[in-house]
């Protein structure tokens, strides 16, 4: 996090592409068990080379079948009740409202600074949480 920004760059390389289908299914199969893992792989997408849009865009699909996945495995399992459903509801409403908003934020931020917002992010989630 406190790499000069010449010297992050000269250090990275990018990942081969099978890995990024590793990482996806390691994601899933984590947050499955403990409910959240995203932001810790934040790190193997910026690694990756993706461009701080496309981080953003494969998230947000991954989230998308992964919890798709995860409602019907719930509710076939029996572990569905209204209150879980009304309080989905309304994070799904607050995370569309904040996609947007993104939208037109990203622009504005360089990759340099993406990536120290990603990372700090990691950083206060794990003393949080």
């Amino acid at each position: 996090m406190f790499k000069s920004k010449k010297k992050e760059i000269q250090e990275q390389k990018a990942y081969p592409k099978f890995i990024l289908i590793i990482i996806g299914f390691c994601a899933g199969l984590v947050s499955g068990i403990t409910g959240a893992i995203g932001l810790l792989f934040n790190r193997f997408y910026l690694r990756f080379g993706l461009t701080k849009e496309e981080i953003v865009a494969t998230r947000a699909i991954n989230e998308v079948f992964l919890h798709l996945i995860k409602l019907i495995i719930y509710i076939s399992l029996g572990l569905y009740s209204d209150a879980a459903l009304w309080l989905g509801l309304t994070i799904a409403v607050g995370t569309v409202i904040s996609s947007f908003t993104v939208k037109y934020i990203l622009p504005y931020l360089s990759e340099f600074v993406f990536k120290k917002i990603g990372y700090g992010a990691m950083v206060f989630s794990e003393f949080c949480c």
